[in-house]
């Protein structure tokens, strides 16, 4: 399976430093990621899945509302999505907290995914494997 990370992070307050923050959760996330999945197979069907977490403040979601986007092609064998992180908390927690969002974002995705093609993906798996990496539970991606 492939796998591909990126953000929609709000530029408006540079002063927040968002996607500064957000590149360093993310370089501490995807490359665990892609390796681990790299030789798998997890789906028949999904062969790629991009996540792009959307970190918006309010302010930016009122002025341009950006929907969250829940894709999965079966023809071309992808999942696309790009699901909100609260904005307050991205910014301020802790770089540990800032992965733990992301993971967050990232197995809530799985779980979209496995819901809709039901038995055509191994999506407890492929999450159990993937908090397995990072040495965490649900619950504590949950208590950021």
């Amino acid at each position: 399976m492939e796998f591909f990370m990126s953000f929609e992070e709000d530029g408006t307050k540079p002063e927040d430093k968002c996607g500064e923050k957000a590149r360093e959760a993310r370089i501490a996330v995807e490359p665990k990621i892609i390796d681990l999945v790299k030789n798998r197979t997890y789906s028949s069907i999904i062969h790629r899945i991009a996540i792009i977490p959307v970190i918006y403040s309010q302010e930016l979601l009122i002025k341009f509302p950006a929907p969250e986007r829940k894709y999965i092609s079966h023809k071309n064998g992808f999942a696309d999505f790009r699901l909100y992180v609260d904005y307050e908390k991205f910014i301020n927690t802790s770089d540990d907290g800032r992965v733990k969002l992301l993971l967050k974002n990232i197995i809530d995705s799985i779980r979209i995914i496995s819901a809709r093609l039901k038995k055509d993906i191994k999506g407890e798996e492929l999450e159990n494997d993937i908090l397995s990496l990072f040495n965490y539970n649900y619950e504590q991606l949950n208590a950021v």
